[in-house]
């Protein structure tokens, strides 16, 4: 999942140092985006597990609820002190995208949460991989965003990352269930 990582972002120390050229040198990362998207990751990673914990005593629509209402109440702080930039008044067209964004989001973790306190949190991280699948895709269709090799062999490797730990748990049980039986 890392070498993924690594590959979708090709951060240009580590490219330039290996002397591989991925053709979009022109267009350097902003450095602290990745931090903050790794940042995001782990938070993400924490909730999830979180989620997992709380199962059973708390429904997927509360867990759902709370969280729509923290981001709002830290959305509305991070706007009054203009982090990471000053807010700007969206246009009509903005808040289409922006209520679809809320209601696909809502949606979203809210089926999230339900998965993550039904399913074992292997089982619902890897189907959760899916979401690289769908964003490739959905980024294509309606941005005309290309993959280029070493993104999609990124995603794959993220994929692969995520759905082994599963894959090997199942064949674990498996194996566990056949010699209970023989």
């Amino acid at each position: 999942g890392l070498l993924g990582t690594l590959l979708i972002v090709k951060p240009p120390a580590l490219f330039h140092a290996l002397g591989v050229h991925t053709g979009d040198e022109s267009a350097p990362l902003d450095p602290v985006g990745v931090i903050v998207t790794l940042f995001s990751a782990f938070f993400c990673a924490v909730a999830m597990v979180t989620i997992r914990k709380v199962k059973g005593r708390v429904s997927a629509l509360a867990l759902a609820t709370w969280f729509h209402g923290s981001s709002s109440v830290l959305g509305f702080l991070s706007v009054a002190v203009a982090w990471p930039q000053p807010a700007v008044w969206p246009s009509t067209y903005e808040w289409c995208l922006l209520v679809l964004i809320s209601l696909t989001s809502f949606a979203g973790q809210l089926s999230l949460n339900y998965g993550y306190s039904h399913l074992p949190t292997l089982t619902a991280s890897a189907l959760y991989y899916l979401m690289v699948v769908w964003s490739s895709a959905l980024g294509l269709l309606f941005l005309g965003e290309r993959v280029d090799t070493y993104g999609a062999l990124g995603a794959a490797l993220i994929c692969v990352g995520g759905l082994a730990p599963s894959v090997h748990k199942a064949r674990l049980e498996r194996e566990k269930a056949r010699l209970v039986t023989t």
